[in-house]
């Protein structure tokens, strides 16, 4: 009986390590996620645009941008960004999630990122209900 006790405690120990494991090789996508999303709700297009990649600025200009962002009420007043799912793979980030505002309403969210000298950095937004997204040729 005792191993069993013992067994069911090394084996909650370990599904402590892999999460543990799993939610900081994510930590540094989701905070830069977080703060571009929270630069774009506070005004700070600017500071959210020199969030994104390279490729990213390739492909899409300042001027679209801040298009992209003012034709998509989603971003003002946001009150909470969760992300349900992450994933991590080659220097490669995916999160999908929640935007949600002040007001209450609730928009999908999907934010790709990419280490540029090791600094995390913006490859693709999508809005996913309205099948709109801002992307570097994504």
């Amino acid at each position: 009986m005792l191993w069993l006790f013992g067994s069911l405690v090394v084996f909650v120990i370990v599904i402590g390590v892999i999460f543990a494991i799993a939610w900081t090789t994510t930590s540094g996508p989701a905070t830069a996620s977080e703060t571009f999303l929270n630069d774009i709700s506070a005004g700070k297009s600017d500071e959210a645009y020199a969030l994104t990649s390279v490729q990213f600025q390739n492909a899409t200009s300042k001027q679209d941008f801040n298009q992209f962002v003012s034709q998509n009420p989603t971003f003002s007043h946001i009150s909470n960004i969760s992300f349900s799912s992450r994933d991590v793979k080659n220097g490669l980030g995916t999160l999908k999630g929640t935007i949600t505002n002040s007001d209450g309403t609730k928009m999908p969210v999907t934010v790709k990122t990419v280490q540029e000298n090791g600094v995390w950095k913006i490859q693709y937004l999508g809005l996913n209900d309205e099948g709109s997204s801002s992307d570097g040729g994504e």
